[in-house]
């Protein structure tokens, strides 16, 4: 092809190109080729059949609108949809005219020469597809399948020239600025790209979705297909055949055969020199014979070569995605277009589940490897129906739950079953119990509520008698855990695990598994439960008296000023050697553990004495605490020496022991407030109830410091799991069974076990391995959605509109009160923490959601706002620590909040006010 490349005169000079070659295209590119070209360009250059092409850049649609004299016209169109002012009644025919003109008005001169040598040198004249590709179309965040304009069987330079002007004049329809104001699209990005793409001789085409639409199931695909091209099928004019199949091995699990009356043949003929020629018309044919309408398109042999060339594409894409796929009458398989899945249903009977608190503690930040899945799936499913049932004596004897789910690989919990529960109980409503753990509400009012009967009052009293003496007992038996563990740990990190046989290290590593981390977690995770309970126990009395006290309390402030809490340990540490270094003038690098790390240059800084101890102190911390892939501090300690050199040279963040005594004050300034009003009419009248209301807050705040305790003993288990994971890794590559350590996080707990005990053949394990590595890369760059089940539906980018209460053209986002305090500042959005060091000291942290990896921005922000979390996440805990307002379960912030803008975050109300409508930098 040799049509003008990027890299070409207009590379050198620096002036974006006019047409870019589907072989060209490059990363960042999607803003001037669009979605669907960039996709296809993705596609091809990493090796997946697609028929070649080019596109027309957006630049090149702006310099046909400024050479034509368009510029004007449009500009008040942009105008009248920014305002809301386009209505169908009214708009109708100035846009037809509109379109019009631009249909008729020429190519600017140069785009046309380079248009034709693409086509005719570059494609050989060949018949071709033309189709828009707008910039935000096909993405994840708004799918515009439909909207502008596509033309198929196109051979000729006047038709392909015509074919581009109404691809462009297709934005400016009514259909396509309705759909715009619905996703809420800037009006500056209609702009489009269009692709020009080789015609697939099509015996018959579809569609393809790696994940079911209609139920969401990430183990199924759906195929529609229908005979000749597909633009019959996505256009809905005929009734295509449906294929359900298994995503692991393509087997097929239904199938219904549609009749295809209409049938779009691509339209060729030759000449007599054998070239191809255009043969007329891009309207379907009916087909007049029965038999052939009903006959399956599709055999088995290819709808599993169909599965497979989806499961590479969402491997490559990393989500799920819809793919236009075309069969040519040779049998190969051709790509046509692919674009992100935006919205997906749930099955009936699936029930609800939710990530709440997982993605918070970061097990569900991400992908999570079967081998993690499973750790929880066993302690979550133990301790959950033993809390329900043994310790409170709700769950009924007889049924078995099923607790914990991966979808979209990545763990969620059974919340449906939770509410059950709590509906046999009185006082139970669901809207508080969502809005606490930060959990979408897809119904108006206060949800389900609880009926009051004889019999759900004496299990309510039965409960609350079961519930303060379950508070009581792991309150009493924290300490002596603690303790114990502590001991225990020391002696199983200082195994030499390289020096043991291989029969020893198993039975070591079997009985870590089996033994001490279902001791250890499961002990976590009840303590996890217990703090919940405290939480309602304390609450429950809070809202009687702040009632009566008109509203004087602090909730907030009375919870915060725990003293010496575990994940803060480690950086009131860091801040004190920064603090002597700072003094003493000390720079800082190396590896401050006696010696220079391999490949540190010649000049760096010596290595630094006091982070030899600290490391060792807190190996078993990390950036992502509960992904058991990510190395610990004691493996690499390079994020403690970033965040190390960052507090030594840019200060920004008050002394942690200053915000620590802060936070005191103010708990104890809230705390004599509450003994006050407790004093006065007409409470003083109850002095039961301020002994009630200080022992439930004191026995929230011990329980609160004391879950920090065993947490950080979660943490330690987890080190010592990785740790001899690993070495029984290196075992097994060192025998030929797999081909690398890391490789055992992709099977689950009892897989290792099994195949180090030569209970799965290697091979079984490899092919488990390799198909489990898929899947998690199947699904690494999608946000799926943290609700899931028969009430709720995912639609990407769904959650992010503000609220139209806010004055002056302001927005108004609303969440959960975290910490309280009012900050106005300047946003930074940071998805990963790997990008932390773009915080500035003062600035809103806006994320996803944190776990104490993130505790070091805390202390430098000046505020936080997350998309998950509750009142007693690490978020909340740790913005009331560090004395920082803090607004949680802000659902779409990310989206919502563009680095630069400037915020006023109120902790207290749980709101986040957007400013600015632009970006600072």
């Amino acid at each position: 092809m040799t049509a003008t490349s990027r890299r070409g005169p207009q590379a050198a000079t620096g002036e974006a190109p006019l047409i870019i070659r589907f072989a060209e295209i490059e990363e960042g590119d999607l803003p001037l080729v669009g979605a669907k070209g960039y996709n296809l360009g993705r596609l091809l250059r990493a090796g997946f059949p697609v028929p070649d092409g080019f596109c027309l850049t957006t630049h090149a649609m702006r310099s046909f609108i400024r050479e034509g004299g368009l510029e004007q016209r449009l500009r008040r169109i942009l105008e009248h949809a920014a305002g809301g002012q386009l209505q169908v009644h009214t708009s109708w025919s100035f846009l037809g005219e509109t379109r019009r003109l631009m249909v008729e008005t020429p190519l600017p001169p140069r785009l046309r020469e380079e248009l034709r040598r693409a086509y005719e040198e570059g494609l050989g004249r060949r018949v071709v597809a033309v189709r828009s590709s707008g910039t935000r179309e096909d993405t994840e965040a708004a799918s515009f399948a439909g909207q502008y304009e596509s033309f198929l069987n196109v051979r000729g330079f006047e038709y392909l020239e015509d074919a581009v002007r109404r691809c462009w004049a297709s934005i400016w329809r009514n259909r396509v600025l309705h759909y715009l104001g619905q996703q809420r699209v800037a009006p500056s990005d209609l702009v489009l790209g269009v692709v020009v793409q080789i015609l697939v001789k099509a015996e018959s085409s579809g569609v393809l979705f790696t994940v079911d639409p209609l139920t969401g199931r990430d183990d199924r695909m759906l195929i529609e297909a229908t005979l000749g091209l597909g633009e019959t099928l996505v256009s809905g004019r005929v009734n295509p055949d449906r294929y359900l199949l298994e995503a692991r091995s393509g087997e097929l699990l239904a199938a219904e055969l549609g009749d295809k009356k209409l049938v779009l043949r691509a339209m060729y003929s030759r000449d007599s020199r054998g070239e191809e020629r255009f043969g007329a018309g891009a309207e379907p044919a009916e087909e007049p014979e029965e038999a052939e309408r009903l006959r399956r398109t599709l055999e088995p042999a290819v709808l599993r070569e169909l599965v497979a060339l989806g499961t590479g594409v969402q491997e490559h894409f990393g989500r799920p995605m819809d793919i236009e796929w075309a069969r040519e009458r040779d049998g190969r398989l051709q790509i046509v277009q692919a674009r992100p899945i935006t919205q997906l249903g749930f099955e009936p009977e699936l029930g609800e589940w939710t990530d709440a608190n997982f993605k918070d503690g970061g097990v569900a930040s991400g992908v999570c490897t079967p081998f993690m899945a499973s750790l929880y799936d066993r302690i979550f499913s133990e301790t959950q129906t033993r809390w329900w049932r043994e310790e409170l004596g709700v769950l009924e004897p007889e049924r078995e739950v099923d607790w914990l789910r991966v979808f979209y690989a990545r763990p969620y919990w059974n919340v449906g079953e939770v509410k059950r529960l709590l509906m046999r109980l009185p006082g139970f409503v669901e809207r508080d119990f969502d809005e606490d753990l930060g959990i979408a509400r897809p119904y108006e009012g206060p949800g389900r509520v609880s009926r009051l009967s004889l019999v759900g009052l004496l299990r309510g009293l039965a409960v609350l008698w079961r519930g303060a003496r379950v508070q009581r007992r792991y309150l009493q038996a924290a300490p002596a855990f603690v303790g114990s563990f502590l001991q225990d740990y020391e002696r199983l990190d200082a195994v030499d695990l390289e020096a043991l046989g291989r029969s020893e290290l198993l039975e070591r590593y079997a009985r870590l598994l089996e033994e001490d981390y279902v001791r250890t977690e499961s002990t976590y995770f009840l303590m996890v439960y217990v703090v919940s309970l405290a939480k309602l126990d304390f609450k429950a009395i809070f809202d009687r008296v702040q009632r009566l006290a008109g509203g004087a309390l602090d909730y907030l402030a009375l919870v915060s000023g725990l003293t010496d809490v575990a994940h803060l340990r480690p950086f009131v540490e860091l801040a004190e050697i920064a603090r002597r270094l700072r003094a003493g003038g000390a720079a800082t690098g190396g590896d401050g553990g006696g010696g220079r790390r391999p490949g540190a240059a010649p000049g760096a800084a010596p290595p630094l004495p006091e982070l030899g101890p600290f490391l060792k102190r807190y190996q078993h911390h990390s950036t992502r605490e509960l992904d058991i892939t990510v190395p610990r501090w004691g493996e690499d300690p390079s994020f403690i020496e970033r965040t190390l050199r960052q507090l030594v040279q840019a200060p920004g963040g008050e002394d942690p022991r200053a915000l620590a005594q802060r936070q005191v004050a103010l708990y104890e300034r809230a705390r004599q407030q509450a003994e006050r009003c407790l004093r006065r009419w007409p409470l003083v009248l109850r002095p039961w109830w301020r002994r009630r209301f200080f022992r439930a807050l004191e026995r929230l705040r011990q329980i609160a410091w004391w879950r920090e305790e065993v947490r950080d003993c979660s943490m330690r288990m987890y080190w010592l799991v990785r740790k001899y994971t690993l070495a029984l890794g290196r075992r097994l590559v060192a025998e030929g069974a797999i081909g690398a350590p890391e490789e055992l996080f992709l099977l689950r707990w009892d897989q290792v076990l099994a195949l180090a005990r030569g209970e799965i053949a290697p091979e079984a394990a490899r092919r488990e391995i390799a198909w489990n590595r898929t899947y998690l890369r199947s699904f690494r760059n999608f946000e799926p959605p943290h609700e899931i089940g028969s009430r709720h539906r995912y639609e990407h980018g769904a959650g992010t509109e503000p609220d139209s209460g806010a004055a002056g053209g302001r927005r108004l986002l609303r969440g959960v009160a975290g910490s309280p305090g009012r900050c106005r500042a300047r946003a930074r959005v940071v998805r990963r923490l790997e990008e932390g060091d773009r915080l500035q000291p003062g600035e809103v942290l806006v994320t996803v959601f944190t776990d104490p990896g993130w505790t070091p921005l805390m202390s430098i922000a000046g505020a936080l706002v997350t998309e998950t979390g509750g009142l007693l996440s690490h978020a909340a805990v740790i913005s009331r620590e560090y004395g920082i307002p803090a607004v949680l379960a802000c659902a779409g912030a990310t989206l919502a909040i563009a680095d630069g803008q400037e915020l006023v975050v109120d902790g207290a109300a749980g709101t986040v006010e957007i400013c600015a409508a632009e970006g600072g930098n």
